[in-house]
Order: C-alpha cells, then sequence, then structure tokens
C-alpha cells in the first residue's frame, strides 16, 4: 500500500504549517509501517553444530513472540536464549521460553509457538546483546526455522 503525504495532484506545500503537518504524517507513516522487525533463521542439518548466534542487536529490543516452523522432523529441543558480551549461548542463561520449548520433532511445514518466559528482563535486548540458539544435539536429520518477532523500544 503506497504512503500518501499530500493527497492530490498539488503535491506543494503552501506553508511551514502544511509542511510541518506533511512530515508529522510521513513521521506516523513510517513509524507504524517499521513497528516490528521479524528474523527469520534457517537451522540447517549439521553433524555436531548445537550452539548458533542468530542476531545481534544494535539497539534496544523487546521480543514479542518466537516460532519454530519445522521442515524436518528430529526428536531434540532446543532453546532461544539472550547472551550478553561474549558468553556463549546457554540455556540454562536467560532463556526467553520455558526451557527446551522448541521441540524440532514437530510435524513438517507446522507452526509451532513458543511461550515466551514471563521474565521481562530475559525478553529485552540492549545494545550488543545477542540472541542464540541453544540443541539439545545436532540437527543430523532434521531442520527448519526459528522466527522471532519484535519491537524497537
Amino acid at each position: 500500500m503506497p504512503l500518501t503525504i499530500v493527497a492530490g495532484n498539488k503535491q506543494g506545500f503552501g506553508s511551514p504549517r502544511k509542511l510541518r503537518a506533511a512530515l508529522s504524517k510521513a513521521d506516523t507513516n513510517f513509524t507504524e509501517v517499521n513497528a516490528d522487525v521479524v528474523l527469520a533463521f534457517p537451522v540447517s542439518l549439521h553433524a555436531s553444530k548445537v550452539i548458533y548466534n542468530m542476531f545481534v542487536a544494535r539497539r534496544a529490543y523487546q521480543i514479542t513472540s518466537i516460532d519454530w516452523i519445522g521442515d524436518i522432523a528430529q526428536a531434540i529441543t532446543g532453546t532461544v536464549v539472550k547472551a550478553t558480551g561474549t558468553a556463549t549461548p546457554a540455556s540454562a542463561t536467560t532463556p526467553m521460553h520455558t526451557a527446551a520449548g522448541v521441540v524440532c520433532n514437530t510435524t513438517a511445514h507446522t507452526v509451532l509457538s513458543i511461550t515466551l518466559t514471563a521474565t521481562a528482563a530475559d525478553l529485552l535486548l540492549a545494545a550488543g546483546d545477542r540472541i542464540g540458539l541453544v540443541l539439545g544435539a545436532a540437527l543430523t536429520t532434521g531442520s527448519g526455522t526459528i522466527v522471532i518477532r519484535m519491537k524497537r523500544v
């Protein structure tokens, strides 16, 4: 849907007041368009990899939802976590949902909505924080996609 700043075929602003009004409308429109950030991180087959760094925040964000979409099922679980500094993502440290909540053994192409943690601080990212995925074992036969939705704060 195109964004209209000034309607009609006369696109001149005529006065500073009209220019300010047009810019204010543009700001509102662009805020609505860019309100959420969505990350889609494919997790492919790998013989030994169990820790994935998926995102580095360059500003503050709040996680609003996490989904797993399995392509090929494998009977393991995973945890999406917040990691700070150079710390290795660990499932016991700041998980963003209930323990082992990412169940990789789901029906193919089915969206599994992950229940977020009740600890609000674990869902807030500061500049420099990372989002990681820690699997219980390597995805040697399975694969899927983690989808994380967040908003700027």
